[in-house]
């Protein structure tokens, strides 16, 4: 990983009021709990309400090709670029999972400039795809710092190994 050079800062960066608000949520792939009717609409009006200056997002579906043909409440593009349109300056994906028709993985939405790291995959078994999505922000004020985002349930059999390896990643 090549090292931040603070210098490269977007002058658009601010300070929070009072305050660095955070939310973070499990989006379960932007689907209602029986897969009914997409939810990505409403939760985009929720957490722009709530005004958070970071979200870190677990189960972000970025693409679905069968859910754009399928639902009409799909925004036709990529999730974050939905999410985030006119809200954050920034934001990063981490890819945790792909398939024929579609991805899914972590985010990270900003009102402050990002310095993207890596998606560090963490997975226990090849059917489980997990992720630990890095990035670096920086405020008007003061030295960067690290923030990660990850969907990794640390109660069944894959946690330990999860668990070490998460560790010895935030060591590095």
């Amino acid at each position: 990983m090549r090292a931040f050079d603070a210098s490269s800062i977007h002058p658009s960066a601010i300070q929070p009021a009072s305050g660095l608000r955070v939310i973070t949520i499990n989006m379960h792939k932007g689907m209602s709990p029986l897969k009914i009717d997409s939810t990505v609409y409403r939760l985009r009006q929720r957490l722009r309400s709530q005004h958070p200056d970071l979200i870190f997002i677990q189960e972000l579906q970025q693409e679905n090709l069968h859910r754009q043909k399928r639902l009409s409440t799909w925004p036709k593009h990529e999730i974050t670029h939905f999410l985030a349109d006119g809200f954050y300056a920034d934001w990063h994906y981490g890819k945790n999972a792909e398939y024929r028709h579609g991805h899914h993985g972590n985010a990270i939405l900003s009102k402050f400039p990002l310095h993207k790291g890596h998606n560090y995959d963490i997975s226990a078994y090849r059917f489980e795809r997990r992720g630990l999505l890095h990035s670096t922000i920086q405020l008007a004020e003061g030295p960067p710092f690290i923030v990660f985002v990850c969907t990794s349930p640390y109660c069944n059999a894959g946690a330990s190994a999860r668990w070490t390896l998460s560790c010895s990643i935030l060591r590095l």
